[in-house]
């Protein structure tokens, strides 16, 4: 229909529009108009001036007269504008940057200031998937330049619904403050990133509630603002864009979610929220639901088959428990010169913005004579002290020897998958095999359970055992401005049944006994069969 459209258009000249144009009636001001549509660029400059004159702009036509301008130029000029009108001039200060992800990524002057800060640039030695480079020699890539792509798909994202629904009202302002928002939200990862704050505190720190990545709520008045960074109510946010085109293209694995669709299809509508209230949502296309299903896919992918690979999580083990015992040797010089372990660095900026993946070679390299000394009041040092501290540093650099040299304390023996949540926790797991070896192998003196260590890991949509997708509104082509929702079943029968999965981890010590390896191994058979998970017996290799 459309092309037979253009053909009209196409192949109506002049002279025949102006015979159907011969009745001067009501509907004049409406045929006028539909005739302003044709493509005028194929009028010669006699028929675009007594066009122009006809609509009432003899002024125009006259100029256009003179300087013998055709519907093609007109064309032209028209083009010109709508790209002045779209475009961004180019601010002083401002800078460019090549990105292997998105292109060339032009950035205001005030985000350019942020970046040229030294907190910020600490995140060039603070790698995007901490350990995992360990086992995915391409996974090198840092936060700082997630950061700025996140920075620029916010900005992108924030511009495509303010040119597209001019009536909410965002300014300049609301867009730089959202790309501020995207540039700035990882500035409180430690080292190896997620090891530092969801393994390493909470083991030297029990009980705290400080996390490197934590959100906060904003001012009310444009709510789907906060929504384009991190998404809270359905975790469909341009942190995740980046991160899935940028570590997947960094692994090496297929990624098949194109967020350039979800930017174009984006729009603010009311819907109700989480109270049941009317509130201004970001919503999408219907057509896009099974794309998005794919999105929540690749998360779900990119931690079973990277994240919480299950030597990575044997070398995070491994790190973790150098981190802690070195924690005491090594300092970090924080606010009004005080020092700080890196424990407790995470309440003292100055101290903490000193912290990088580089700890791990601060380590390695750090001599005994460079440890840090309690003093007795007496003004002698404190010898005992001192003492555990050398042994706690070489043991710190043994561990870290020992994944330099690939020599992993930890082997993954076996797994269970367990449809939905567990309730046990992971010593409690570990104390009923310990129990079940000791109750089975009566004999056996020479066990030492403490070689056995489980892990629970955590795979879902992003929502635990929900559909994320249950708190997206969708519109349709025929009707933009109503939001609805769809139900799984109208998108595909082919999706899951269920959103979440836990896999249940055995692994044991490189120095434990073959029969201990076996125990262990039939003890976890015996309680997986008591509780019906379906386990996976597996003797594989490093990578």
């Amino acid at each position: 229909m459309v092309q037979l459209q253009e053909k009209v258009k196409l192949e109506t000249t002049p002279s025949q529009s102006a015979k159907m144009d011969v009745q001067k009636s009501d509907g004049e001001s409406s045929h006028k108009k539909a005739r302003l549509n044709e493509d005028y660029s194929k009028w010669d400059a006699k028929t675009l001036y007594e066009e122009l004159k006809e609509k009432g702009l003899g002024n125009v036509a006259e100029i256009f007269r003179v300087k013998k301008i055709a519907g093609d130029t007109l064309k032209q000029i028209e083009e010109f504008i709508e790209k002045v009108k779209t475009s961004r001039l180019p601010l002083k200060g401002q800078k460019e940057f090549n990105d292997p992800i998105h292109g060339l990524i032009e950035l205001h002057p005030l985000c350019v200031k942020i970046i040229d800060t030294p907190e910020f640039q600490r995140l060039r030695f603070v790698k995007q998937l901490g350990t995992t480079y360990f086992v995915y020699p391409g996974a090198a890539h840092n936060r700082f330049e997630h950061s700025l792509g996140v920075c620029h798909l916010a900005g992108r994202l924030v511009r495509a619904i303010k040119s597209r629904q001019p009536d909410l009202g965002i300014t300049d302002k609301d867009v730089l403050c959202v790309e501020i928002a995207g540039l700035c939200h990882d500035l409180g990862h430690g080292p190896f990133s997620h090891l530092f704050d969801r393994e390493f505190i909470p083991k030297v720190r029990p009980g705290t509630t400080w996390e490197g990545d934590g959100k906060f709520k904003g001012r009310p008045d444009k709510p789907f603002l906060y929504e384009i960074v991190a998404n809270m109510r359905n975790g469909i946010d341009v942190d995740k864009w980046d991160y899935f085109a940028r570590d997947c293209y960094m692994l090496g694995i297929q990624n098949n979610f194109d967020h350039n669709r979800c930017i174009h299809f984006a729009r603010v509508l009311d819907a109700k929220g989480d109270s049941d209230e009317m509130e201004k949502q970001i919503c999408t296309r219907e057509k896009e639901a099974g794309h998005l299903y794919d999105m929540f896919y690749t998360r779900y992918m990119l931690y079973r088959r990277a994240y919480k690979h299950k030597t990575v999580s044997s070398i995070d083990f491994m790190v973790t428990e150098a981190l802690i015992e070195a924690n005491d040797c090594i300092m970090f010089t924080g606010k009004n010169g005080e020092e700080k372990k890196m424990s407790e660095a995470i309440h003292d900026m100055e101290a903490y913005s000193k912290m990088t993946d580089q700890v791990m070679f601060m380590i390695l390299n750090m001599n005994d004579e460079n440890l840090p000394k309690s003093i007795n009041p007496d003004g002698t040092v404190d010898v005992a002290d001192f003492r555990e501290k050398k042994e706690k540093l070489a043991k710190s650099k043994e561990i870290l020897n020992n994944v330099m040299s690939r020599n992993f304390t930890y082997i993954f023996t076996m797994h269970a998958v367990a449809e939905g949540d567990i309730k046990e926790k992971e010593k409690d797991i570990e104390k009923a095999v310990k129990e079940i070896i000791e109750k089975e192998n009566p004999d056996q003196q020479n066990f030492d359970a403490a070689g056995i260590k489980v892990q629970i890991v955590k795979l879902d949509y992003g929502k635990k055992g929900k559909n994320p997708m249950d708190y997206l509104m969708f519109y349709s082509k025929t009707d933009l401005d109503k939001a609805v929702h769809i139900k799984k079943g109208q998108v595909s029968s082919f999706l899951p049944r269920v959103f979440q999965e836990r896999h249940i981890r055995l692994y044991c010590k490189g120095d434990v006994s073959e029969d201990l390896k076996t125990a262990a191994s039939d003890a976890f058979d015996q309680w997986c069969e008591k509780k019906g998970y379906i386990y996976v017996r597996e003797q594989s290799s490093d990578e």
